[in-house]
């Protein structure tokens, strides 16, 4: 693996666990925000 794949590994990894945050955060439960 070269450090571009590790990058790309670690940006979609990042993604992933922001996106379905904020989508809690957003529809699921606003108040604990």
């Amino acid at each position: 693996m070269s450090t571009q794949d590790i990058a790309r590994a670690g940006l979609s990894a990042m993604g992933r666990n922001r996106a379905p945050v904020r989508a809690d955060e957003g529809s699921g439960r606003p108040m604990q925000h």
